[in-house]
């Protein structure tokens, strides 16, 4: 009995040492994967809601296509792909699901009278979340610049 574990444990120090970042990350990658402290929110301020013309044309500018209506639809393109609503509050929410080299990105958004706000709900253990926020702000920025205040 005591050499069975004496065995053991120099296996698996043998083992550890042999890739100790490969072993760690093969033991608790389901746990890595998903682990995420708390959701992350970028909000930027908008000048007004776009219309679903808007949308559609912009989307078609950057390659997304979108499947749906005035009222509901989904949208994809390479590698993104999320669902989307126009709430009778005349505000714009959805999900969407980034796939990264590091892993999926899952989030939800909502396009409101004021402000646009992402918030993120998963992301891979290993991609930085300040580069994760300003990817996410830089984005916002030049989406929202697009949208002024009407005259």
């Amino acid at each position: 009995m005591g050499q069975q574990t004496g065995f053991n444990r120099v296996k698996m120090f043998n083992l550890i040492l042999a890739n100790p970042i490969k072993n760690l990350l093969d033991c608790f990658q389901a746990e890595i994967s998903n682990f995420m402290p708390a959701p992350i929110t970028v909000s930027h301020p908008i000048g007004r809601i776009p219309t679903f013309f808007e949308l559609q044309g912009l989307a078609k500018e950057n390659g997304v296509q979108i499947n749906g209506n005035e009222q509901i639809g989904e949208f994809s393109r390479p590698q993104a792909k999320g669902i989307y609503s126009f709430e009778k509050t005349g505000d714009i929410s959805g999900e969407l699901i980034v796939e990264h080299t590091l892993g999926v990105i899952t989030g939800i958004f909502i396009i409101a009278s004021r402000k646009v706000e992402v918030t993120v709900k998963s992301k891979p253990f290993l991609m930085p979340e300040g580069a994760l926020i300003s990817k996410i702000f830089e984005g916002l920025k030049v989406f929202c610049a697009k949208f002024s205040p009407l005259d």
